[in-house]
């Protein structure tokens, strides 16, 4: 949730979505990937029937994404220490926000890696509009943003025009048309491919429906051939008196009508009060029982309302006991990007 927006905004929100695919049946030679870790202790590594199935990677991870948003973290990389002290345990998916006319920030990325996290970067078109970028107005930023990335030679989350299904934004459903949000997306990943920044994870990232059930979201979405993973936005207040499966269900379903990308809670938090630890408890225990969802970012901020665990010692302890599942959390510097590349032989 941009910051600079969060009091224009509805509740938001998710459940995810797990690939997996058969070995081929024909002789075929891997690409030597990165080493993987030992799956935590309760995540099932392989199905029941002993069939193979791909080696968990930053993309469908076997482990679940333990994810934060807060103010200067992983920009500073004291604070990202002190948060992870405050946790438990490290985070391993570190959300910032940046608007589009911003430079690619390689240190933040760099302290989030050496901490053992991925950045999830949202970045907003505030100053533009998402028809320019579509007729490519803006791609000398584009190419060098892109080169940026490039360079810095590090995965990163990439998490363009989020809660677009919403009317709050420039980019979204009230000022800008859903065809001109998507060839914006497309032409995006287009500079990008060209440039040569090959280690990015494609984040498409919708506000929960509830509150904008008039707003279809297939319109809105590049296509599979764009997307990696699919974020939804949605918070739990405690006036509405919903369960995590309330808050996600709805959209859940409906993106389910159209894709099978692994899903990510991308931005998700609970308001402070008496039932604050209670629902904090409630979300761990939703996100790690879901087989489907891949992980969380809790947006630790006070913005239009209080969404901070560390202020209340009971809230506190649940989001440590819920960092601690051992559903949660891994080492995404000895996990590979991407499936290894399968070579046919002749």
């Amino acid at each position: 949730m941009a910051l600079l927006e969060r009091s224009r905004r509805w509740a938001v929100g998710v459940s995810a979505a797990v690939l997996a695919a058969l070995a081929l049946a024909v002789p075929a030679l891997a690409v030597p990937a990165l080493a993987v870790p030992a799956p935590a202790a309760g995540v099932s590594a392989a199905p029941a029937s002993g069939r193979s199935v791909p080696a968990p990677t930053l993309l469908d991870p076997a482990a679940k994404y333990l994810g934060l948003a807060q103010d200067r973290v992983p920009q500073d990389a004291g604070l990202l220490a002190a948060a992870a002290t405050r946790l438990g345990k490290a985070p391993n998916l570190l959300e910032y926000y940046a608007s589009f006319n911003e430079e690619f920030n390689a240190a933040a990325t760099r302290n989030a890696w050496n901490s053992g996290a991925l950045t999830l970067l949202t970045w907003e078109p505030y100053t533009v509009s998402v028809a320019d970028i579509a007729a490519g107005k803006d791609d000398a930023y584009l190419r060098r943003f892109a080169g940026q990335v490039r360079a810095a030679d590090l995965p990163v989350a990439l998490n363009f025009g989020h809660e677009m299904n919403g009317g709050w934004y420039p980019w979204g459903s009230a000022k800008s048309k859903p065809a001109d949000f998507v060839a914006a997306y497309r032409h995006i990943h287009q500079v990008f491919q060209q440039a040569g920044a090959k280690k990015v994870i494609w984040v498409w990232t919708a506000n929960i429906v509830n509150h904008v059930p008039g707003v279809p979201l297939e319109p809105l979405y590049p296509g599979d051939s764009y997307v990696d993973w699919i974020g939804m936005s949605g918070y739990n207040e405690a006036w509405e008196h919903w369960t995590s499966a309330d808050v996600f269900g709805k959209t859940v379903q409906e993106v389910r009508g159209f894709s099978r990308k692994p899903l990510l809670i991308a931005e998700t938090g609970v308001d402070a009060g008496p039932t604050q630890a209670t629902r904090i408890s409630e979300l761990f225990d939703y996100v790690a029982k879901s087989r489907d969802v891949i992980g969380l970012v809790y947006f630790d901020y006070d913005q239009r309302m209080d969404w901070r665990f560390e202020t209340a010692a009971d809230s506190l302890a649940a989001v440590q006991r819920g960092a601690a599942a051992p559903q949660f959390g891994f080492d995404v510097r000895t996990t590979a990007l991407r499936p290894a590349a399968k070579h046919l032989t002749r």
